[in-house]
């Protein structure tokens, strides 16, 4: 029984620890109100804060080519960055008949008088991830902050399981802009 007992409140600090270092995805920093009207964002990708399986992005892509012969740490340019596209694509396609739409930041496309900040801030190896979502003015004022919490895949390579995440993170940035956008 003292064993129990012992173990029930180790866990119950373990699980204290843990609840404490979780981001609030449903804080909304700033406000929507100076957006009023404005419907055309560039989609900008930012991974300089990005953790995975609480490691900076490139020491753990240089860990897990050290332990898998098969993954190099390129594999993170070609494979598993490139994902992040299919949350504005999957955006764009929720957002229809909004009028809102979300362009790429590539040089043949003008950029937008409002840049949207996508930053994958924690992503595990099956997808589920949490995104710093900022919308900043072309002079880089932020206007407003949130965040994404979405989930991953189960089955398939790790580029199908991130698609999967970001795939549910475009779901969710549509709802929010659309809610919040008028």
């Amino acid at each position: 029984m003292k064993k129990i007992t012992i173990l029930s409140i180790l866990l119950f600090f373990v699980l204290s620890l843990n609840a404490a270092d979780k981001i609030d995805v449903k804080s909304i920093e700033g406000s929507f109100d100076a957006l009023t009207g404005v419907k055309e964002f560039t989609f900008v990708e930012d991974w300089s804060r990005t953790y995975i399986e609480d490691l900076p992005l490139m020491d753990w892509a240089r860990d897990r080519a050290d332990k898998n012969n098969r993954f190099n740490v390129s594999k993170m340019d070609t494979e598993l960055k490139p994902e992040i596209r299919v949350m504005r694509t999957t955006a764009n396609d929720k957002l229809k008949g909004s009028g809102i739409r979300l362009y790429p930041s590539a040089t043949d496309v003008p950029a937008k008088d409002y840049l949207l900040v996508i930053a994958p801030i924690s992503i595990d190896e099956h997808g589920d991830q949490i995104d710093e979502c900022v919308i900043k003015n072309s002079a880089g004022q932020q206007i407003v902050k949130f965040y994404i919490k979405a989930s991953g895949g189960s089955f398939g390579s790790m580029s199908n399981l991130w698609n999967d995440g970001f795939t549910d993170a475009g779901k969710k940035l549509a709802k929010i802009l659309k809610k919040n956008l008028k």
